[in-house]
């Protein structure tokens, strides 16, 4: 239950960043009064409790399956100076990349794959991961080529 407070205090205080930031790209120059101040807050904890319970939902709703025991190589550590990608056997993924000078982060199940790349995510909201080449040796490593970035294993995943 702590643990849970907390996340939703972090997603609390990321809500109102993106208010903020929102607002400033609208020319709102009220960004500090009380008016809008209090606006803010009950905007953040209607669309909080809302997006927390969604999130809850789709959670439940989009429990992963074990991976395909055709794709049980995928699943280890798979690392490159800008991307790292987990995917575990039970078909969790845990991706982040390095690009264009921000982040891009992707957690969650594998839904499907469709040859060999595989999406991730909940319900209708997923991430395809192009996977050119399947895992490889290549001397005396083990490669795969994910979203045009030479991955290599550098541990199993249990």
């Amino acid at each position: 239950m702590f643990v849970a407070a907390i996340v939703f205090s972090n997603f609390v205080s990321r809500l109102t960043l993106i208010f903020d930031w929102f607002a400033a790209r609208c020319g709102y120059e009220v960004i500090f009064s009380t008016t809008w101040l209090a606006l803010k807050g009950e905007l953040v904890k209607r669309l909080g409790g809302f997006i927390a319970g969604s999130f809850l939902v789709l959670l439940l709703w989009g429990c992963g399956k074990p991976l395909p025991s055709d794709k049980v190589a995928y699943s280890g550590v798979w690392e490159s100076p800008t991307m790292a990608l987990l995917i575990t056997q039970d078909g969790t993924v845990s991706y982040k990349r390095l690009k264009n000078g921000g982040t891009v982060s992707v957690n969650g199940p594998i839904q499907t794959f469709e040859g060999n790349n595989f999406s991730v995510g909940f319900g209708p909201i997923s991430s395809v991961f192009v996977v050119s080449k399947a895992p490889y040796q290549d001397g005396g490593q083990i490669k795969m080529i994910v979203d045009g970035v030479t991955l290599v294993r550098t541990s199993n995943a249990e």
